[in-house]
């Protein structure tokens, strides 16, 4: 059983700081070598690179003449430091850390002989902590402390990324995961001091300012909080104004709408009083039309009738004297009405067959059918005929 060698976690060289590392063992003599997940196997055999037996992890049968080495590819962290003398003559000491990994192994074997592992490691954590220490040297030099505050995260560490990038991956393998600048410290107390004092003048200063601000910040709102009441009065005044108008104008048109409606009304009843006026006018022009005419009518059917009746009774009288010769004026009469009167009314009805009469009924009393009125009158005018030949006594 192999026992490895564990190296120590932080790992100093020279103001370097390797704060991980991985362990170390010895190497076999021959047997089976195997490679950790994180590390890079890398064989020799008679000499010469064997690419097939190489690889991430790899595994192999080592004979005596074979030789190997494992390659970390883990992420390792390094720590540095540097003093330098800004543009406006302070002196600070900046304190950063870069996070790198190797990422092709078959390119840094050659330079760097990992056999002794921890050697190895330090030498290459070393070989970064020179580069980054000498480019922030000469990124410091031409700023002032300010910018080597406040930049620290855009110049610095982006330079440093840049250049190490440059070097370590075309050159060495290695790629840079991250650079920053963790910490810039002012070497003089004086210095340190005064920058404490002006910075705490010139946040006092902020601090009056913003309160300031804050202050007229709050009076704007309160005069804008006022002019916002003061218009929403305003226009509350003149909706309220706008609204008594509105109602206004709306009982104006209400009562203009009353006085058209009551106009056309009026106008309405005027013109059926007119047209009533006239219908009656023309309706009492008409009665009087048809009673003249009904009079006169009647007069002439009057006539013929009498006409019709003589002569009707006159050839049945000298029928039935024909034949009845001892027969008295009573009889001769109930004759003459009983048997004569209607043949007279049927022809009568039968001459007025297609006469057109218009009859109208006064106020208040049903009016008297035609067919009466003239049957009356007919009788009227037998029993003056009869009167008259009888010499007004009745048998």
């Amino acid at each position: 059983m192999v026992k490895e060698l564990m190296t120590t976690e932080a790992l100093t060289l020279d103001g370097t700081e390797l704060t991980s590392n991985t362990p170390s063992e010895p190497g076999k003599r021959w047997g089976w070598v195997s490679a950790r997940p994180s590390e890079y196997l890398v064989v020799y055999r008679r000499g010469k690179l064997a690419q097939r037996l190489c690889g991430q992890g790899g595994r192999f049968f080592k004979w005596p003449s074979d030789s190997y080495v494992l390659i970390p590819t883990t992420l390792k962290e390094v720590v540095f430091q540097a003093n330098q003398i800004t543009r406006d003559h302070v002196d600070v000491k900046l304190r950063g850390m870069v996070v790198y990994r190797i990422a092709t192994p078959l390119v840094i074997y050659p330079l760097i002989n990992f056999a002794d592992r921890a050697n190895a490691e330090a030498k290459l954590a070393r070989m970064i902590a020179d580069i980054c220490r000498s480019t922030v040297k000469w990124l410091v030099a031409n700023m002032t402390l300010s910018e080597c505050i406040q930049r620290r995260k855009e110049e610095i560490a982006g330079a440093l990324r840049t250049e190490i990038s440059a070097i370590a991956t075309a050159t060495w393998g290695v790629e840079v995961v991250t650079v920053d600048v963790q910490d810039v410290f002012i070497q003089d107390d004086g210095v340190f001091r005064a920058m404490q004092a002006s910075f705490k003048a010139e946040k006092d200063r902020e601090a009056k300012l913003a309160q300031q601000q804050a202050e007229r910040a709050i009076e704007e709102s309160r005069l804008a909080h006022e002019r916002s009441l003061e218009k929403d009065r305003q226009d509350l005044a003149l909706e309220k104004a706008q609204r008594a108008g509105d109602l206004e104008l709306a009982r104006l048109a209400h009562e203009q709408r009353r006085s058209d409606e009551q106009f056309k009304l009026d106008t309405r009843r005027v013109e059926q009083a007119r047209e009533l006026a006239l219908f009656k006018a023309r309706q009492a022009e008409e009665q009087s039309r048809i009673a003249g005419e009904t009079t006169r009518l009647a007069a002439q059917l009057a006539a013929e009738a009498a006409q019709f009746t003589h002569d009707e009774e006159a050839a049945a009288l000298r029928a039935r004297l024909a034949a009845e010769s001892g027969a008295g004026r009573a009889s001769l009469e109930r004759l003459f009405i009983q048997q004569a009167l209607p043949e007279v009314a049927a022809a009568l009805a039968k001459g007025l067959e297609n006469a057109r009469l218009h009859l109208y009924q006064s106020e208040g009393k049903p009016g008297a059918g035609f067919l009466p009125v003239a049957m009356g009158q007919v009788m009227e005018l037998l029993s003056s005929a009869v009167d008259a030949r009888s010499g007004g006594v009745v048998k």
